[in-house]
């Protein structure tokens, strides 16, 4: 700063404005034609599960019939037991329950009234708590034995209707597990570019908070990342409104799974359908509104004359702390319901932050290779320097030193503690397969880009740069991989009392992320040629154009 250089006057059009007929002018065509073909592809091998589901389903209760014409009369007499203990647990439930309601309100209207006998209250109001509990547990037992007395009513008929029912209910569980693998799939794709869509975001509201000047040249690169949110809001529809979105990745949408399990139980008033649609909303709205602030201002301080252009600068200024609370908050609990919550008994307060530092780390690497590309295409030379690469290598190397610590805090933190609720969610993931998913996560996102970025003079070159951008983004859809996969293989080998959980990776996985990053592409794309590539008339775009890196 302070020495001769380009200036905002002298900049040079043709380097910031995207031409026609090149390829990136074919970028939104390109997206679309991607999701267009990811999704409907995808879609197309769900519909073909779904079908073979409901075939399972039919062949199932085919089998189950004939193994209760061919049952003798004391193994239906075992499984009718078990059905009426079930019921009979759900009644004892029900009347606890309502018993623990009128022991609350008495104990309440003691206390208002201070009545002297709001202790022997209180103390009637915990007993029946705890008889809830135990009745919730009573009900779990009843529910696995009338379960599995299925089972044991074909074991018991053996022959061919015995071995039709075992190997029908082997085919349900598989059809079951195919069908679900489309939205866990379509849910590791969308966390995945959703992160560099709140990371553009991010970034945005960040150099106008600090007041930045190095990287006004390559915010407008943020800014289109972050126009995708509102697009990406439409794609989160089905995961939000669909009940076969729903039941398939949630466990705490099945009400039989809540009414017998305590740890549900105690979390419904937060865990519950109409909530969590309700937040999910809020999220989008938050989002899309703050995109569509900070890119509309940007682009329109592009087009404006006079005190107008300070205007802007100070409006985007003046509402960037409010935004990043907002932004905060929402990404922290966005990150608990869908992500964290896919396995409900499991929490970590730290979650949101290692969501957060993924998006952080993945966006400055997009953002260097988007202008290392665009540099080999002859744009925004001499606008992007080695100064910019520099400072973006920088931050790279810091986000991973940070999703590194965040990550293995939350890890140590958990495993010391060895509490069974919080070091199960660890345990699955370190075991069978998935353990390989560990390691590849530890080396591929930390160990290689730690060491490789290290030195300075990586972070000055494109050549040296490109790879470690490359490498970053992809290993963003490991760690969603990493957090969403193991959840259903767990599910499926409890399902089928397996002992191992198999890493299944299939067409559909790939076909999603084609789909959902073509949306992506598509509406980044759109953003590039819509607008200049650098905020034109940024008051400090002349001290971006001549920063001069002194770290």
């Amino acid at each position: 700063m302070g020495h001769h250089g380009p200036t905002a006057e002298t900049i040079d059009r043709g380097q910031i404005f995207i031409k026609k007929g090149s390829i990136w002018s074919r970028l939104p065509l390109i997206g679309a034609v991607m999701a267009v073909v990811g999704l409907v592809a995808a879609i197309a091998i769900y519909s073909g599960n779904k079908s073979s589901l409901h075939a399972a389903e039919g062949a199932y209760e085919q089998a189950w019939h004939n193994v209760q014409g061919a049952a003798g009369a004391d193994a239906k007499a075992t499984f009718e037991h078990h059905l009426a203990h079930e019921k009979a647990m759900h009644e004892a439930l029900d009347q606890k329950l309502k018993a623990s309601a009128d022991a609350r309100a008495v104990w309440e209207t003691a206390v208002k009234s201070k009545g002297t006998d709001s202790e022997s209250a209180e103390i009637a109001f915990v007993e029946s708590s705890a008889a809830v509990v135990t009745a919730r547990d009573e009900l779990a037992h009843a529910m696995h034995e009338a379960k599995h007395g299925r089972m044991e009513l074909a074991e018991a008929v053996g022959g061919e209707a015995g071995e039709a029912y075992i190997a029908a209910q082997k085919q349900l569980h598989l059809a079951e597990a195919s069908t679900n693998q489309f939205w866990f799939s379509y849910l590791t794709a969308f966390m995945t570019f959703l992160a560099l869509g709140l990371g553009g975001l991010f970034f945005v509201i960040i150099q106008h908070l600090v007041r930045a000047g190095w990287s006004i040249v390559v915010r407008r690169i943020a800014e289109n990342m972050m126009l995708s949110l509102p697009f990406l809001a439409l794609l989160s529809l089905p995961i939000v409104f669909l009940p076969e979105a729903q039941h398939a990745l949630f466990h705490w949408t099945h009400p039989e799974a809540v009414i017998s399990d305590v740890m549900l139980a105690s979390k419904e008033g937060y865990l519950n359908l109409g909530f969590f649609q309700t937040r999910m909303v809020l999220y989008i709205l938050a989002w899309s509104g703050l995109a569509y602030f900070f890119y509309s201002q940007s682009t329109g301080q592009d087009k404006a004359t006079g005190e107008a252009i300070t205007n802007a600068s100070v409006r985007m200024r003046w509402w960037a702390p409010i935004a990043l609370v907002m932004f905060a908050i929402s990404l922290t609990f966005c990150a608990f319901d869908l992500l964290m919550s896919l396995d409900p008994h499991w929490f970590s307060t730290m979650f949101g932050v290692y969501y957060f530092a993924g998006c952080a780390l993945t966006t400055h690497a997009f953002i260097a290779l988007i202008v290392i590309l665009l540099h080999r295409s002859n744009y925004l030379r001499g606008v992007v320097t080695r100064q910019h690469y520099h400072d973006l290598g920088k931050y790279m190397f810091g986000f991973t030193v940070f999703w590194t610590y965040i990550g293995f805090s939350q890890y140590f933190l958990i495993w010391y503690s060895n509490i069974p609720e919080e070091t199960g969610w660890f345990l699955y993931r370190q075991q069978d397969d998935f353990i390989y998913v560990c390691y590849l996560l530890v080396i591929g996102r930390f160990l290689v880009p730690f060491f490789y970025m290290m030195n300075g003079q990586t972070k000055r070159f494109a050549k040296t740069m490109l790879p470690a951008a490359i490498w970053i983004v992809c290993f963003q859809v490991v760690d969603m991989f990493f957090l969403v996969q193991p959840v259903m293989a767990h599910n499926y080998a409890h399902e089928t009392g397996s002992h191992h959980m198999e890493l299944v990776i299939g067409m559909v996985d790939y076909l999603t992320v084609l789909g959902v990053g073509g949306v992506f592409l598509a509406v980044f794309g759109w953003g590039l040629n819509r607008s200049a590539l650098v905020p034109t008339k940024d008051p400090r775009l002349t001290e971006s154009l001549q920063f001069v890196n002194i770290g």
